[in-house]
């Protein structure tokens, strides 16, 4: 396994380190540490936090290909189209870049989790008619007596194991401010 590898495998399961550390573990010396550091550094794969002498690397959650997944382009466009994640702290991030924070955050697998995610879309798109969700019929179940003609949503407000969807995350943040 190559030693660009190894840091971001290492990474993955520590979320960030110095390069003293790094160097411990892989068993090279510190100056190659921070050759292959500032190689990953100038190609966006990591970032830096910090200033000398105290300094922490972590991967960059910009970058999607971090991880060496490269994903469908027909799963990127469904999940550019409908995935929302807001940090804890407030930060709004749409489609792919999200979706690989909020799969960090889990430590989920990008691209299992993201053909998942497609085919629970998908399953969930065949309640949807010209855009809208029908929910009459669900109301006449639940009541004896419904006095709607009709009743339509957009969408669904969370889907099982991903949580709220993009309009459902919206609408969640809209209200608390």
């Amino acid at each position: 396994m190559k030693t660009n590898q190894k840091i971001i495998d290492y990474l993955k399961e520590y979320r960030q380190t110095n390069a003293q550390e790094l160097a411990d573990y892989l068993g090279i010396t510190d100056r190659g540490v921070r050759k292959q550091l500032l190689v990953m550094l100038r190609n966006g794969i990591l970032t830096k936090k910090g200033r000398p002498p105290v300094v922490y690397y972590q991967l960059n959650t910009d970058s999607v290909i971090a991880s060496g997944d490269t994903l469908p382009t027909s799963s990127v466009r469904v999940i550019n189209q409908n995935f929302l994640f807001i940090t804890p702290t407030g930060e709004k991030l749409e489609g792919i870049s999200g979706f690989e924070a909020w799969c960090q955050k889990h430590n989920l697998s990008l691209v299992k989790t993201s053909h998942e995610y497609v085919a629970m879309l998908k399953k969930f798109s065949q309640y949807k008619k010209q855009g809208f969700i029908n929910g009459l019929a669900k109301l006449k179940r639940t009541y004896d007596q419904v006095y709607l003609d009709n009743l339509y949503y957009l969408d669904f407000y969370s889907i099982d194991r991903f949580g709220k969807t993009k309009l459902g995350q919206l609408l969640l943040y809209a209200k608390q401010s």
